[in-house]
């Protein structure tokens, strides 16, 4: 499907990334419940976000890894720069979500809150920023968490807020 990938020459290209994640990491059930049980009673806040170490083969070692926990299961969210040095984010999106705004779409709207005041030192408020953006993403977490897209940028073409976002910025 020509909408869910982008040329891997275009920096801000979306790749879907749940084959890499199933790929080189083949223990993730298992690994993902004994990093659930062991983080979560002091890890997990209210956005869901959890850290964690996450193998990802011998390859790729071991990484630490902000993942989302939804419904018991374990979703790496952040940080792909050790699989491909552009990769930086996980979009997580629900199959629902994804039909009715074309993957550019979605990841454009994050891109645009990747660069919102705040979110350097807090990743996760540009998913909540994004779930403002999109109505459909309102639903509860627990039904956006279906598939993973990583979201490829290049520092170099650090696209410019667009003056909705400058103005939620300029809001706050």
């Amino acid at each position: 499907n020509p909408t869910r990938r982008q040329s891997n020459k275009d920096c801000s290209s979306y790749l879907e990334v749940r084959q890499i994640v199933k790929r080189h990491y083949p223990g993730n059930l298992d690994e993902a419940r004994r990093v659930r049980d062991a983080e979560s009673s002091r890890a997990i806040s209210e956005n869901g976000l959890v850290l964690g170490k996450y193998p990802f083969t011998q390859a790729f070692g071991y990484m630490d890894v902000p993942v989302l926990n939804v419904d018991n299961e374990v979703i790496p969210y952040i940080h792909l720069q050790k699989i491909h040095p552009k990769m930086k984010w996980i979009l997580v999106v629900s199959p629902e979500m994804s039909e009715r705004y074309p993957i550019e779409t979605i990841g454009a709207k994050f891109e645009e809150c990747l660069f919102m005041d705040g979110v350097e030192e807090d990743p996760s408020l540009a998913l909540e920023m994004m779930i403002a953006k999109l109505p459909v993403a309102r639903d509860p977490l627990s039904r956006m968490v279906k598939k993973a897209i990583a979201v490829v940028i290049g520092d170099e073409h650090r696209p410019p807020p667009s003056p909705s976002a400058a103005a939620a910025v300029a809001k706050s």
